[in-house]
C-alpha cells in the first residue's frame, strides 16, 4: 500500500521532468562546441545568491568578491551576472543548452547570509559558512553540498532537490516538500521544527527540542535525544529516531 501511494506521487514528478527534457531537445539545441574559455570579473560586495540553471556552483572565501565562469566559448553569451539590492543573480538566458563541455561557476564571497538556487544547479563551499541567520532555498533537481556555523538555519526545498548539511546551528526550521531529501544529521542543532509533505525525507539531528510535522509517504529520522518531542502524522509518512 505504502508502495502504491509512492509511485502515485512521484510518478507525476517523473513524467513532468521527462517532458521538460523532451521539449528542450530539439534542432535549436545549443551544443557546447568543446572550447572551454575562462572568463571573470570583479563584483560589488553581496550577501546573497540567487542562481537558476545547470551550473555547478563553487563557493570560495576571499575578501574580494569575484566571479569566474568555464564553460564553451559559444555557451558563453547565455549567461547573465549582475548584482543587484546586495543579491548576486546569476542566470541561463536559454533553456536550449544541451550537455555543456562544462558549466562550473567560481564565486569568491566574504559575507553570505542566504543561497536560494532553481533548475539543476548544484552548489558547495571550501569553506564553513559563518553567518548569524542563514537561509537555504532550494527548487527542481538540484543540489547543495555545505557547512555552516549560525545560530539560526532556515532551509526550504522543494521537487527533487537535494541537501546535505554539517556544523552547528542553535535552531533549524525545515520545510520540505515533493521529493526532497534532506541529510543533516551531522549538523549539531538545538532545536529543530520540521514539516515535510510529499514522499520526501529527512535525517535530522535535535538536542533539546524537536518538532515535526509529516503528511504524505515521506520520512523524517531524528538523532540527538532530544529531551522534548512533538510529533504530527497524517498519512502513512514515519517519524523515527535513527
Amino acid at each position: 500500500m505504502i508502495q502504491k501511494q509512492k509511485l502515485n506521487i512521484l510518478l507525476p514528478l517523473l513524467i513532468l521532468m521527462m517532458g521538460a527534457q523532451s521539449c528542450t531537445f530539439d534542432t535549436n539545441a545549443i551544443r557546447g562546441d568543446g572550447n572551454v574559455l575562462t572568463r571573470e570579473k570583479n563584483l560589488d560586495s553581496f550577501t546573497e545568491i540567487d542562481a537558476s540553471g545547470v551550473f555547478k556552483i563553487f563557493l570560495l572565501e576571499g575578501e574580494n568578491p569575484h566571479i569566474r565562469i568555464e564553460t564553451d566559448e559559444n555557451i558563453h553569451e547565455y549567461i547573465s551576472y549582475e548584482v543587484k539590492r546586495s543579491t548576486l543573480k546569476l542566470k541561463m538566458e536559454s533553456n536550449q543548452i544541451y550537455r555543456p563541455t562544462r558549466l562550473d561557476v567560481y564565486v569568491t564571497v566574504n559575507d553570505l547570509g542566504q543561497i536560494r538556487l532553481s533548475g539543476a544547479t548544484s552548489l558547495e563551499a571550501d569553506h564553513v559558512l559563518v553567518s548569524p541567520e542563514f537561509s537555504l532555498h532550494l527548487s527542481g533537481a538540484g543540489d547543495i553540498d555545505l557547512e555552516v556555523e549560525t545560530e539560526k538555519l532556515t532551509t526550504h526545498v522543494s521537487g527533487a532537490g537535494s541537501l546535505k548539511i554539517k556544523g552547528y546551528t542553535y535552531m533549524h526550521d525545515i520545510t520540505l516538500s515533493g521529493a526532497a531529501s534532506l541529510k543533516c544529521v551531522d549538523l549539531i542543532t538545538h532545536i529543530t521544527h520540521i514539516k515535510l509533505s510529499g514522499a520526501g525525507s529527512a535525517n535530522v539531528y535535535a538536542s533539546e527540542e524537536l518538532n515535526a510535522s509529516i503528511s504524505g509517504v515521506g520520512s523524517i529520522r531524528y538523532a540527538g535525544e532530544p529531551r522534548s518531542t512533538n510529533i504530527s502524522r497524517s498519512g502513512v509518512g514515519s517519524i523515527r529516531p535513527i
